[in-house]
């Protein structure tokens, strides 16, 4: 198996697929494309989501990211730890201390955890669940017809451009000048798409939002292939149309790896009726918003290269382009 998230065949074929439903009030359970748990309470509903990284930072933000996209508020989160046994109490306090930083500046409560120490684990990782509630005014319908327009607002790939920057950096100064790669480098908070939801969500009845997802793992390709597969409707983008910057260009050329299938966190793809009017008004309120296709009756996946017609034929993902350059994340 490949490294990383598991890859959608063996997900579907060996994990989901034995997943059978006892409880009507779970309106999104389990399913590629979907981000978050939804269950039904007595007001509105409660939502669920988790990541797992090496990093405090990224987990938590995956986990938050996840959230956002089900249009809901988030409650609190419950941590992980997952601790090699050479981890002494300096390390320990460390993670504690970055998760506790980032609590406090989001005004996030941390609720609980578990934290285990145990041989099993070669490095840190760990498990960011967040908790949340939607009303039923803002929960999605994740139902979707053909010619929906597909918006991505944000860049791709700029989670994976930062970890290979800051992994290699001495490898790139045989190719980039200092003051390059510092351009290369981007901000953490441009991981959080907190921001342009809430943008998305301010015009999302007037322009029929109905369905978003977080790029990640697997980068824009492996998130249009799974938004397809979550709608049941064949997809059609227009490569060029793809928001990415020219720095995390140079840094995928530079290392032979392609940047549409690169760690994606910091974007957002919104399937909306409108599509034309949401990008207007998120590029008016200063998000990056771009119309790149629209969803197909037929249940192909197509991304078209360039003005000759050339196309690629998106497929589930198999992996992420990260694990060419760098061991772990």
């Amino acid at each position: 198996m490949e490294q990383g998230t598991l890859g959608e065949l063996y997900l579907t074929r060996s994990v989901t697929k034995h997943i059978r439903k006892h409880n009507k009030a779970v309106i999104v359970g389990n399913g590629v494309g979907k981000d978050y748990s939804l269950v039904k309470a007595e007001s509105g509903y409660m939502v669920q989501s988790e990541a797992v990284a090496e990093s405090p930072y990224i987990a938590w933000v995956k986990a938050i990211n996840n959230i956002c996209v089900s249009g809901g508020d988030i409650a609190g989160v419950r941590l992980c730890y997952m601790l090699p046994i050479d981890t002494d109490e300096a390390m320990l306090k460390e993670f504690a201390g970055e998760f506790n930083s980032m609590a406090d500046k989001q005004g996030i409560q941390i609720v609980g955890g578990n934290t285990r120490i145990s041989s099993a684990y070669s490095r840190p990782s760990f498990l960011v669940e967040a908790l949340g509630n939607v009303t039923a005014e803002a929960v999605l319908p994740l139902k979707a017809k053909a010619d929906y327009h597909i918006v991505m607002v944000g860049y791709t790939a700029i989670l994976g451009t930062n970890l290979i920057v800051d992994d290699k950096c001495k490898d790139l100064q045989e190719r980039f000048a200092g003051s390059y790669i510092e351009e290369c480098s981007f901000s953490e908070n441009e991981y959080s798409i907190g921001d342009m939801v809430a943008g998305v969500k301010v015009c999302a009845k007037e322009t029929e939002v109905v369905y978003m997802h977080d790029v990640s793992y697997g980068g824009v390709y492996g998130a249009l292939w799974q938004l397809g597969e979550a709608l049941k409707l064949g997809v059609k983008v227009e490569h060029r149309s793809i928001p990415i910057r020219q720095e995390t260009v140079e840094i995928c050329n530079y290392f032979d790896i392609n940047p549409y299938m690169l760690e994606g966190t910091g974007a957002v793809l919104v399937v909306a009726r409108d599509g034309e009017g949401l990008v207007n008004k998120l590029n008016q309120a200063g998000y990056v918003a771009s119309s790149i296709g629209r969803l197909t009756q037929n249940k192909d996946r197509i991304v078209v290269l360039n003005t000759e017609g050339e196309k690629r034929f998106l497929a589930p993902i198999k992996g992420d382009e990260i694990y060419k350059v760098i061991a772990a994340y």
